[in-house]
């Protein structure tokens, strides 16, 4: 995993961090990019004649996945389940896909609840990002956090 390296010479911790992050950032060729670190050495000098005040953050990142960004068109429903393991709302789709190796014909969707009720049994276009959520009861589950939805005419 490649290591990056931050500095402040004002002994700000953020700072340094922050320009660790950035370059791991700024290795990354796409517009989207994730990247997950983690820090593996902090130091610094401080003091001598010089009154040094450095510190320094070495992070290892990598990319994570990509956004995972998808469009789906269905009617937009009401659903419940045991134990409150869901967002309330899902979209039956009218054709099924492929979402981490599992063919999917509904998918719930996190968004504003108020924009739901007035879209409620209408079929809609929906466009977001994939997440997952894992339960005890349904272990991971995708869902769609919407960014846009409207509704759209019939077949």
């Amino acid at each position: 995993m490649p290591k990056f390296e931050g500095t402040s010479d004002r002994s700000n911790l953020q700072d340094a961090l922050e320009k660790a992050v950035q370059k791991a950032l700024s290795s990354i060729t796409h517009p989207d990019a994730l990247i997950a670190y983690s820090v593996q050495k902090i130091g610094g000098r401080a003091g001598g004649v010089a009154g040094f005040q450095q510190v320094s953050v070495i992070i290892d990142a990598k990319q994570t996945e990509k956004q995972n960004m998808i469009t789906v068109t269905g009617k937009l429903e009401r659903v419940a389940a045991i134990g409150g393991e869901t967002t309330g709302w899902a979209i039956q789709m009218d054709s099924e896909t492929k979402i981490k190796d599992k063919i999917v014909k509904s998918i719930e969707v996190n968004h504003d609840t108020k924009k739901f009720e007035n879209l409620a049994n209408e079929r809609v276009q929906a466009k977001g990002r994939v997440a997952f959520r894992n339960t005890i009861e349904r272990g991971e589950w995708p869902i769609l956090e919407v960014s846009t939805i409207r509704e759209i005419k019939s077949k």
